[in-house]
């Protein structure tokens, strides 16, 4: 509970910044700025994950009430057939936050399909300007004022919810070991992995580890490319609940990096 509390935390912080990246985009920022924000929300969507998504239910119960957007606004403003959208309704100031940055990424940045770009590509720039066409950004406009108000209640439910009383209850209770957290998050296959490596200080070669039980299933491969995707997806994993836990590689070797102590 603990890891969680400081995830949401962090998520939650992060997300209070995007109604107002989202309005700098649906302003008259230049494109290259605009290019920027929308990298960055596409970045704290990934590294976000669920965390917020996996207590949109209990965010509901602490929130003043719903945030609305008139029929014209966000989806029904950047549809073709706006007749069938309907107006917007969310019902606490973290899912409209959410909800918003997803749509500014959904209609400026998704279709772009930039991959693991970090840089517009020349090719891509006249696609880039007919999505941020005048018409398109202004369906995500914001004044201050509702800014200002938005985040203050992403503050609000922030605090409510990590002073609920069962979350403080659990706060108490004693922090479980790290190996116990580490795998906790982890699928399956990736505990195998893991456990394996915990016992070995030095590393396990990659034709090693391609034999461990368990760690892979039966009918597929086992190449050190496969190995690769396994460690970005469990140092993503040990990344986001905030471990300080780390798979590394050197030579053909996996090694697992725990903190000193």
């Amino acid at each position: 509970m603990l890891e969680f509390l400081r995830s949401f935390k962090a998520a939650s912080e992060r997300l209070e910044l995007a109604p107002n990246a989202v309005a700098a985009i649906a302003g008259e920022c230049p494109i290259k700025m605009a290019f920027a924000v929308l990298q960055a929300l596409q970045w704290d969507e990934k590294r976000r994950g669920g965390t917020v998504d996996d207590v949109l239910d209990k965010l509901t119960a602490l929130s003043d009430g719903p945030i609305k957007w008139k029929h014209g606004r966000g989806l029904s403003g950047l549809v073709r057939y706006s007749d069938t959208t309907f107006p917007h309704v969310w019902s606490s100031a973290h899912e409209a936050a959410l909800e918003v940055s997803r749509l500014a990424l959904r209609f400026f940045f998704w279709p772009l399909e930039l991959g693991d770009s970090k840089e517009l590509p020349k090719d891509k720039e006249p696609l880039f300007h007919e999505l941020l066409a005048e018409n398109r950004r202004k369906a995500l406009a914001m004044t201050l004022e509702e800014i200002a108000d938005w985040q203050e209640r992403i503050r609000r439910e922030r605090a409510k919810l990590l002073n609920a009383p069962a979350l403080r209850e659990d706060e108490q209770r004693p922090e479980p070991p790290l190996k116990e957290r580490v795998l906790d998050v982890l699928t399956e296959q990736q505990r195998k992995i893991v456990e394996y490596l915990w016992k070995r200080n030095t590393g396990v070669r990659f034709d090693v580890l391609a034999d461990v039980p368990g760690a892979f299933r039966s009918n597929s491969s086992r190449s050190d490319e496969t190995i690769l995707a396994k460690k970005k997806e469990i140092n993503e994993r040990l990344a986001k609940a905030g471990l300080p836990v780390e798979l590394k590689v050197s030579g053909r070797r996996l090694k697992l990096v725990l903190p000193p102590g």
